[in-house]
């Protein structure tokens, strides 16, 4: 038996057993919602499934019999009731989603999506049903029907599923994100009343870089975007040059410059559009017009559409769910940012992990704050940094505020001119190297703990000049807060037994003390190139580990540009 005749075997035996259950009123559709079931009238006569209108439907249509299982189960929780057509014609919904397929273009998906939109196109058009199966006598109501909801499935699956989760690990991206049950999403979708699409289960950036995608496609169809170079290295306020023309034009195609000016003068109105267009990119904020300015603004308009299309495909990999009270942190922005009830409240600079030591992307729960810690030396810094030097030197580990200690008695330290360190490497060391807390300590004075395989955490620095730096990997894969004062006071701001003084007492105490947390906190270690800000603005960032190339390299490869839903 080849397998078309063994899944339309199954499928059979599936309606076979399944036949026979009671009928209901035709003006009324049984639905579950939370396994509970719903009775909900219709404004027009109900049309009714039964077995043979999919046996007929299958063997029309073989290449969705792998979807046979998901399509039953859908109109079994429905008692066989329609969901896209009644008597009169398509439903609001249906018209809904017919019009989101005919606009799938907007969704930022690579290549040519093919989708069946042929018969969608007359029912978008107002044409009745009776009209439409008319015209296409090979179509029946059922084979509407059907192919509506199966594309519903394949929609919700590629458009805010996105990848196959198994090829998030190539692109080194490790949050845990919910499977999409296409099944149970179409049902509660179609009880709401109102526009279909008013909420898309997805994360909220998606709807906000789909509407840039629009922009910015228009001002490619649009507009040419030229080389930008100017005579002088760097402009400033009160300068004139023939660039400066071009400058203003650029800026206020992308909305940074208000003004209708286009003279060759250096006016304050180009200081202040300069300076808005600098915090959106990242880049120092000078208000003078330079090189790293220029750069930017020669980016052309196709690749930023793919870096905007790159990010909305991570948008459908972020969890969607109700608001609540988490932290993220952005890489490529430098930026943690505290959420309450999904909203942001506000926000650190951070230091991330270097090229060499990225910072993982992945997300957990942050259960402890330590103040005062020991800083326990990764084995690949004392293979790299320490055993070198102890070897050299044994009174490297006291210079540095460090001791050796036994695993099994870490109240003893071992003296460093016992050890031949000569015999040892990072990773067979019988030893915990550590560093003391204090001040000097690489941690600072508080760490954030959220358990993790990654050895990933939060905490303070003594570095605390690399915080005023516009780019801001300089750490071995930790991040680094520039306030870790003030996450802590929030951390424990519910907590009476913590205040102010007592946070700042336990950070300077020099001994180590563990607080669990009332209340563990997500937090989101994210990768995010491009995304729109609170106050509605475009931001862009370097791709400070390649991460964009590489995910770019897989959706837009010459073999993905037919993609069928």
């Amino acid at each position: 038996m080849n397998i078309r005749n063994y899944v339309v075997f199954v499928f059979f035996s599936i309606v076979a057993c399944s036949c026979g259950s009671g009928q209901k009123k035709s003006n009324e559709i049984i639905a579950l919602e939370k396994d509970t079931a719903v009775i909900v009238p219709v404004s027009h006569k109900a049309l009714m499934l039964d077995s043979a209108d999919f046996l007929t439907f299958f063997n029309r249509h073989p290449e969705y019999l792998m979807d046979s299982t998901k399509l039953w189960s859908f109109y079994q929780r429905r008692s066989m009731q329609y969901a896209w057509l009644n008597s009169e014609g398509i439903n609001e919904q249906a018209g809904s989603f017919i019009n989101q397929l005919l606009h799938l273009n907007d969704e930022g998906l690579p290549g040519d999506t093919l989708i069946p939109v042929a018969a969608f196109e007359q029912l978008a058009n107002g044409i009745p049903v009776k009209e439409m199966l008319d015209n296409n006598l090979d179509e029946t109501l059922a084979d509407v029907e059907f192919r509506l909801t199966l594309s519903f499935f394949r929609y919700a699956n590629r458009v805010w599923g996105g990848v196959a989760s198994r090829d998030l690990r190539d692109f080194e991206w490790f949050i845990q994100r919910k499977p999409i049950d296409e099944v149970q999403l179409l049902d509660s979708m179609l009880m709401k009343s109102g526009d279909f699409f008013e909420h898309e289960p997805v994360y909220e950036q998606y709807g906000y870089l789909k509407n840039q995608l629009r922009i910015y496609r228009d001002l490619e169809k649009s507009n040419k975007w030229d080389t930008l170079s100017c005579n002088k290295k760097e402009l400033v306020k009160g300068s004139t040059d023939s660039c400066i023309a071009s400058v203003k034009i650029r800026l206020k195609l992308l909305s940074d410059f208000k003004e209708q000016d286009s003279s060759f003068l250096f006016t304050d109105s180009l200081e202040s559009a300069l300076r808005n267009f600098q915090k959106r990119f990242g880049l120092s904020i000078t208000g003078k017009l330079n090189a790293e300015i220029l750069k930017e603004l020669n980016v052309s308009l196709p690749d930023r559409i793919n870096q905007i299309m790159i990010n909305m495909e991570r948008c459908r990999w972020v969890p969607s769910g109700k608001a609540s009270d988490y932290i993220a942190i952005n890489i490529p922005e430098f930026k943690m940012h505290v959420f309450e009830k999904g909203k942001p409240e506000w926000s650190m600079n951070v230091v991330v992990g270097t090229e060499a030591t990225q910072t993982v992307i992945f997300n957990g729960l942050l259960s402890t704050i330590v103040f005062s810690p020991y800083w326990n030396v990764p084995s690949s810094i004392i293979q790299k940094e320490i055993l070198p030097a102890l070897r050299k030197n044994p009174g490297y580990l006291a210079s540095h505020r460090m001791e050796a200690v036994r695993p099994s008695d870490p109240s003893s330290p071992v003296d460093p001119k016992s050890v031949n360190w000569s015999k040892y490497t990072g990773y067979n060391l019988p030893y915990i190297i550590r560093q003391k807390p204090g001040p000097a300590n690489s941690l600072g004075l508080v760490k954030f703990l959220f358990p993790n395989s990654y050895s990933i955490y939060l905490h303070d620095s003594p570095a605390r000049h690399l915080f005023d730096r516009t780019e801001r990997s300089f750490s071995h894969g930790c991040i680094r807060l520039s306030e870790p004062a003030k996450f802590a006071e929030y951390l424990l701001r519910n907590d009476s037994a913590w205040n102010e003084v007592k946070i700042n007492t336990a950070m300077n105490s020099g001994k180590e003390k563990f607080v669990k947390l009332n209340k563990k906190i997500p937090v989101f270690i994210a990768y995010f190139t491009c995304w729109v800000d609170k106050n509605g603005q475009l931001n862009f960032r370097k791709d400070i580990y390649g991460h964009d190339k590489r995910l770019g390299d897989f959706l837009f490869a010459p073999d993905k540009t037919s993609q069928a839903l």
